[in-house]
């Protein structure tokens, strides 16, 4: 996972790289992030050169509201956004726990808006699509960690680069944690809701494995085309490996 330097506050990361099964995935072709300001021209230019050609935005209407997305406008780019979640679900005392539980109630409740959001980065294109939500950890990265199951990510492996991806976004949340100590927020929930990052992805896989059998189960389940197999490792491997997709992420 290589860091796209755009400069503070902005974070995106090619997942491009990543060794799947002995095979490193193409760069170029998935970014992940956040999104908490809008983009300066020049940041959107810095991103056209990487190859940006399409966005998933996973905020909800609040977030997307309040800030935005800047790519959103640009006419040659193709933007959706697919909320993971609702006002209705988002985590807040009294309703959620730890990232686990969020992660499951994310999967167990909002499994047609994650397959949409797979079947969306894997469309035949050109160039690379991010995808991104407020933080870029939890939501991303049930997201990321569904597409890289798909073209045969190990568990271990979509955990590694989980971990390297909760690892990147610290900085993000110390400054959160930060203006919640400020306001006399509840810090034991931030606390509990920025924590545990790699556990509730350990947890999510299980799930999904116990209720689906795998990643490709839970995904046609929930209204994703049987072809996403073959669309990731169209997309994200090398083409010497195309011919054998791997069968999702099992334990």
């Amino acid at each position: 996972m290589r860091a796209i330097e755009l400069g503070p506050p902005h974070l995106v990361h090619d997942v491009g790289g990543q060794e799947i099964r002995g095979a490193p995935l193409t760069r170029g072709r998935l970014l992940r992030g956040g999104f908490t300001t809008p983009y300066a021209p020049s940041t959107v230019d810095l991103l056209r050169g990487q190859g940006l050609t399409a966005v998933l935005d996973l905020r909800s209407d609040r977030e997307a509201g309040k800030v935005p997305q800047t790519l959103a406008a640009q006419p040659d780019m193709s933007y959706r956004r697919l909320p993971i979640g609702d006002e209705a679900s988002r985590p807040q005392p009294g309703r959620c726990a730890s990232l686990a539980e969020l992660y499951l109630r994310h999967l167990e409740r909002h499994g047609r808006a994650l397959a949409e959001a797979v079947t969306f980065v894997l469309e035949p294109r050109d160039g690379a699509v991010l995808v991104h939500c407020r933080t870029g950890r939890d939501r991303t990265g049930l997201v990321v960690a569904l597409t890289l199951g798909l073209a045969g990510a190990r568990p271990q492996d979509i955990v590694a680069h989980h971990a390297r991806a909760a690892e990147s976004v610290a900085p993000t949340v110390a400054r959160r944690r930060a203006s919640w100590l400020a306001k006399g927020k509840d810090i034991g929930f931030f606390d509990a809701m920025n924590s545990g990052a790699v556990p509730a992805m350990e947890q999510a896989l299980s799930w999904i494995t116990r209720e689906h059998g795998d990643i490709a189960g839970y995904l046609t389940a929930h209204g994703a085309p049987g072809s996403l197999r073959e669309r990731a490792a169209r997309r994200l491997l090398p083409p010497a490996t195309d011919a054998a997709p791997c069968g999702g992420a099992r334990h």
